[in-house]
């Protein structure tokens, strides 16, 4: 029998700027840290059909959709603020200004997720759109309340296919259980289906 396993832990959330998604190439900029992070939540858009024939269900057809993040994360600086929504972030006085249009690049996200037996699975979600965060303050108090941001990230499969698959890619996870992958460099450059390499293990 199996053992239980759960989640007990996330961090290490990451992101960079994708600079090309063609049938020719899928490149980022070097993946920096988007905030510390508390809490990540994914959920798919999923739908199915069933028709029926002589009477009885003889078809499923199914569809899967995008990929809805919801990331709970310490209060972002502007500037990192400025960059994933596509507004301005003017240097010289500090200042995030919002024209109020929705004109931000597509990014990919990294992190890592930790379960109860301390092992890790990274993960590259290769194409994303991150919404503007939701946020609350509140006056101070004599308690320790404090408020966080929660942000909305929809993400998609690449337009560029892969050599390994053949196919584009939505996300990548590589669990450390299966001892397969050196994770050392993992974040510093965002991992698709053809640049994980096998671990090479010397006898």
């Amino acid at each position: 029998m199996k053992d239980a396993i759960e989640y007990r832990g996330v961090d290490q959330l990451n992101f960079a700027k994708i600079t090309a998604d063609t049938d020719l190439a899928y490149t980022c900029e070097v993946p920096k840290q988007l905030s510390r992070i508390a809490e990540i939540q994914k959920t798919t858009s999923t739908a199915s059909k069933t028709s029926y024939y002589d009477n009885i269900p003889a078809i499923v057809i199914a569809a899967e959709g995008a990929d809805e993040l919801t990331i709970v994360v310490s209060v972002l600086d502007l500037e990192t603020l400025a960059k994933i929504t596509g507004k301005t972030f003017d240097i010289l006085t500090g200042t995030f200004i919002d024209n109020g249009v929705p004109t931000a690049d597509y990014f990919a996200i990294t992190y890592r997720t930790k379960d109860t037996k301390n092992n890790y699975r990274y993960v590259s979600r290769l194409k994303c759109k991150i919404l503007p965060p939701d946020e609350a303050s509140k006056s101070q108090n004599d308690s320790t309340d404090s408020t966080n941001q929660t942000l909305k990230v929809t993400c998609i499969s690449t337009n560029h296919s892969f050599t390994k698959t053949g196919e584009p890619a939505k996300s990548i996870t590589s669990d450390s259980s299966y001892d397969k992958l050196n994770f050392t460099q993992y974040f510093n450059a965002i991992q698709t289906p053809d640049t994980l390499a096998a671990l090479i293990k010397t006898v």
